[in-house]
C-alpha cells in the first residue's frame, strides 16, 4: 500500500518494526547459548563451535554485491524473505534435534545460510530505517534501536544459560525461529517504502560500480570502511585473549563473562545517549569520541593490574564502539543517496568482516608467546591513531566547505560531502 511520509517519529510503522526487531534480538540472544552447547554436545570440540561462528561469518566478505541487489528492490521484500527464511531454517534444526537426526554438518550448512540471509538482512534494514521516519529524528531512531537491540542481547544472553538448562538447547532454538516468524508477520503490516527514481535502467555491475564510485568521490565517506577494517582489527584480541587475560589478572570464566557483559552495557550507553541527543547528535564529532575512548579502553586494559580495573575498560570499550557504531550508520544514511545505501552499508559490512579474522590468523603464529598487555597496548595505538586520521579529515573537510568544523549533518541529506 502507498506510504506517506511519517510526521513524528512513533509512528505506527516505526513502532511495528521496533518491537519487532527488540523480541528477534532477544531471540537471536538466546539462541546464541544454545547453539553453542548444541554443537558442544554434538561435537564435544570448541574447534567446531568455531566453525560454526566462521562460517556464519563468511558470507559477510560478498555483502557489497548483496548490497547491490538490496538497492534493486523494494527494501521490504529482503527483510520478509530473509526473517521468513531464518525461521524455518531455526525450525528444520529443532525438529531434526529433537529426532535425533541431527549432525555437525548440518549446523555448518545452516550457519553458512543464516549468514548469507544476514548480509542481505542488514544492509536493507539500515537502509530501510531512514523512510520510516523523520529526517529530523533519524539519529534518535538509530539510538533507540541500538537500546532495544544491545539490551535484549544482554537479557538473552544471561537467560540464554538458564533457559537451556531448563528446557534444553532444541527447545531454546524454537523460541528463536519463531520470534524470526513473529518478525515475518509483523513486517506484513508495515507499510512498503517506494524505490527511489532510477536516473536509467543500469546493469547490476554498473550499479556496484556506481555505488563504489559514490562512496570513494568523498574523504569522509571513504574513511569509514578503511577505518573500520583497522577497527575491527584492534577489536579482534577481545575474541581471542580475554578469557587467558582474566585468568593472569585473577579471574575466572565469571569476570570474563562479566566483561562481555560490560561491553555490551557500554554500548547500550552510547545508543541511550545517541536517543538522548536526537537532533542534536553530532555524528562527526562522535565518531572522533568513540575511537578515542576506545583507544583509552585498550590503553587501561593493557595497564591494568587487576581484573577490577580491566571490567571498568570493557565499560569504555563499549561506550566507544556504540558511538562509532551509530555515527557511521547515521553518516552514510545521510551522506548517500538512499538508492545506493544497500551497496554503502555492504562495502561497510564487508571491510569490517575481513579486518578481525585476518587479525586473528595474523596473532595465532605468535601471541602465545607475547605478553598480552602488550597486545592490547598495539590494540590502543591503532584506535589512537584511528582517532587522530579521522579528526585530521573531519575537520579538514569542513574547512574546506566554509562551515564549523563538527557541525551536526543535516539529517536527511544524499549528498556526499
Amino acid at each position: 500500500m502507498a506510504r506517506t511520509p511519517p510526521s513524528k517519529l512513533w509512528n505506527r510503522d516505526f513502532t511495528i518494526v521496533w518491537l519487532g526487531n527488540a523480541q528477534s534480538d532477544l531471540g537471536s540472544a538466546l539462541s546464541t547459548v544454545a547453539l553453542a552447547y548444541l554443537v558442544l554436545d554434538l561435537t564435544g570440540s570448541v574447534a567446531a563451535t568455531g566453525m560454526v561462528l566462521a562460517l556464519g561469518m563468511l558470507p559477510g566478505l560478498l555483502a557489497p554485491f548483496a548490497g547491490t541487489l538490496v538497492d534493486r528492490v523494494p527494501l521490504k521484500a529482503p527483510l520478509l524473505l530473509g526473517d521468513l527464511c531464518k525461521g524455518l531454517l531455526g525450525l528444520g534444526v529443532w525438529y531434526l534435534a529433537v529426532r535425533g537426526e541431527l549432525s555437525p554438518d548440518v549446523l555448518y550448512a545452516v550457519a553458512l545460510l543464516q549468514g548469507g540471509i544476514n548480509t542481505f538482512y542488514n544492509s536493507a534494514f539500515r537502509a530501510w530505517l531512514p523512510q520510516l521516519v523523520p529526517a529530523g529524528e533519524l539519529a534518535r531512531a538509530n539510538g533507540l534501536m541500538g537500546v532495544a537491540s544491545q539490551s535484549t542481547t544482554v537479557v538473552g544472553l544471561v537467560a540464554g544459560g538458564f533457559l537451556v538448562s531448563l528446557l534444553g538447547s532444541a527447545t531454546v532454538i524454537l523460541l528463536d525461529a519463531a520470534s524470526f516468524l513473529l518478525m515475518a508477520g509483523l513486517l506484513l503490516l508495515v507499510s512498503n517504502p517506494p524505490r527511489p527514481a532510477r536516473a536509467g535502467e543500469n546493469t547490476y555491475f554498473q550499479d556496484l560500480r556506481e555505488g563504489l564510485v559514490t562512496l570513494w568521490a568523498s574523504p569522509i565517506l571513504r574513511l569509514i570502511p578503511l577505518l573500520g577494517f583497522f577497527a575491527m582489527a584492534a577489536f579482534a584480541p577481545l575474541n581471542s585473549a580475554m578469557p587467558k587475560h582474566m585468568l593472569d589478572l585473577g579471574g575466572g570464566p565469571e569476570a570474563f563473562g562479566v566483561f562481555v557483559a560490560l561491553v555490551s552495557a557500554g554500548m547500550l550507553l552510547g545508543s541511550m545517549a545517541v536517543t538522548w541527543l536526537g537532533a542534536r547528535f553530532d555524528a562527526r564529532r562522535s565518531v572522533t569520541l568513540g575511537y578515542g575512548l576506545a583507544a583509552a579502553g585498550f590503553t587501561l586494559l593493557a595497564l591494568a593490574g587487576s581484573y577490577v580495573p580491566a571490567l571498568a575498560a570493557a565499560v569504555v570499550i563499549g561506550l566507544g564502539v556504540g558511538l562509532v557504531t551509530l555515527a557511521n550508520t547515521y553518516l552514510l544514511q545521510t551522506l548517500v543517496p538512499h538508492g545506493q545505501l544497500g551497496r554503502a552499508f555492504g562495502v561497510l559490512e564487508a571491510t569490517g568482516q575481513l579486518g578481525m579474522p585476518l587479525t586473528l590468523l595474523a596473532l595465532a603464529g605468535f601471541i602465545d608467546r607475547v605478553s598480552l598487555p602488550w597486545v592490547f597496548a598495539g590494540a590502543a595505538a591503532v584506535t589512537a591513531a584511528l582517532t587522530l586520521a579521522w579528526a585530521v579529515v573531519a575537520r579538514g573537510q569542513r574547512a574546506q566547505a566554509g562551515e564549523p568544523v563538527f557541525q551536526v549533518a543535516e539529517a536527511g541529506g544524499s549528498a556526499a560531502d
